[in-house]
């Protein structure tokens, strides 16, 4: 699990990018040190829509020693053997943070899951 840095002052997003032609669901959810849920967000993406940028409620200095997790099915009801890419990661200033997590893989007779998870770390 990647640590992210970044400015406490500042705003802050998780964006989820899709490249796939399935349909996608997300659920993403940012829990404190002790596990307890602060906020959660979920939409799907099509093929029409590969991106989606969540904007968090608070500054980024709310979430130290948090965590982003995500939930990423991709469904391919015409069959398997499609192949997909995600990315997900944070966005502060316009900007990805690194590290980015990128997910690929080919879709399963059945729904495929991923489960990328962030740490955040405001430096001191």
């Amino acid at each position: 699990m990647p640590d992210i840095y970044l400015d406490p002052s500042q705003d802050l997003a998780v964006k989820t990018k899709v490249n796939s032609q399935q349909n996608v669901g997300y659920s993403i959810s940012i829990n404190d040190a002790k596990g307890k849920q602060l906020e959660t967000y979920s939409g799907n993406l099509g093929q029409n829509q590969d991106t989606a940028i969540i904007p968090l409620k608070s500054k980024a200095g709310k979430y130290g020693g948090c965590f982003i997790n995500g939930i990423i099915d991709i469904a391919d009801p015409n069959g398997e053997g499609n192949t997909y890419k995600i990315n997900f990661s944070v966005v502060q200033n316009s900007s990805e943070l690194t590290p980015i997590i990128s997910m690929q893989g080919k879709t399963q007779d059945e729904t495929v899951t991923r489960y990328p998870q962030f740490h955040i770390n405001i430096p001191l």
